[in-house]
């Protein structure tokens, strides 16, 4: 059990009247009043918050996102600072013994050359510089282009029709495609980690589309599992309504079959 104190908390009920305290047990809210009168019954509390007058506000939700997507994305390199390509090449450089570590390609997101010194889009070669032996891939701030180093590019098969590299719209559905799928623990990282973020942000709901996002080698139960074992061990600390969504008639038959 968990008393608030000295804050602002305004009820849901019409009325003009503002409180100061509130009690919870077990994740809900059982009790609202004045700091007198909370703190002098619930004297035995496990632990007394002051919330140093702050406005206390419901948890906010997001009724449209695709959460297992900024998870994924938000484990790349952010390379929206950077200002020339040198300083994007060398954020990128930075973290290949990480990317080498994990045996997982380094991936960079964010860039807009626009914003260069010279306005030019990075090439194959210019990835090839980091490295020729781990896929080094970057995807542009408009998620219309990606590039690729040639490991990458031979993953995917696209080498000989993109020399340069550069993959436009749909061909970088292929490259992801291509890409070794994630495994249950390191989804479960992901969401994790991106769960924290939306929760320091006050977000406590979320409404997502995550079945397809990532690969189809991903599909359904890799990410349901996910989420149900992270449920399950304590360390889900957001409520997720996921949508199914199941755009053919043998996904739909495969997601029954499996019990859903």
């Amino acid at each position: 059990m968990k008393v608030f104190y000295n804050g602002k908390i305004y009820r849901n009920d019409g009325s003009p009247a503002v409180d100061t305290a509130m009690v919870t047990d077990g994740g809900k809210i059982i009790v609202i009043g004045s700091d007198e009168e909370v703190l002098s019954e619930y004297v035995e509390a496990d632990e007394k918050i002051d919330l140093g007058g702050q406005l206390v506000m419901p948890g906010f939700v997001d009724s449209h996102l695709h959460f297992l997507e900024y998870a994924y994305e938000k484990s790349f390199v952010d390379l929206s600072e950077a200002r020339s390509l040198s300083e994007a090449m060398d954020m990128m450089r930075n973290k290949l013994p990480e990317a080498m570590k994990k045996k997982q390609p380094l991936r960079g997101t964010g860039f807009n050359h626009n914003y260069w010194e010279k306005a030019e889009l990075p090439r194959r070669e210019d990835l090839d510089k980091i490295s020729l032996d781990v896929p080094v891939i970057i995807r542009r701030a408009c998620h219309h282009i990606t590039v690729c180093n040639t490991p990458a590019l031979e993953l995917s098969g696209l080498a000989g029709s993109n020399p340069d590299g550069v993959l436009r719209e749909d061909e970088q559905n292929i490259l992801e495609e291509s890409l070794p799928p994630l495994s249950l623990e390191q989804v479960k990282e992901l969401i994790q980690d991106a769960a924290q973020d939306v929760l320091s942000k006050g977000i406590t709901e979320i409404q997502t589309d995550d079945l397809s996002v990532i690969s189809s080698e991903l599909y359904g139960s890799t990410i349901l599992d996910a989420y149900a074992e992270l449920d399950r061990e304590g360390k889900l600390p957001i409520r997720v309504y996921e949508q199914c969504n199941l755009p053919s008639t043998e996904r739909l038959g495969a997601f029954l079959d499996a019990g859903y």
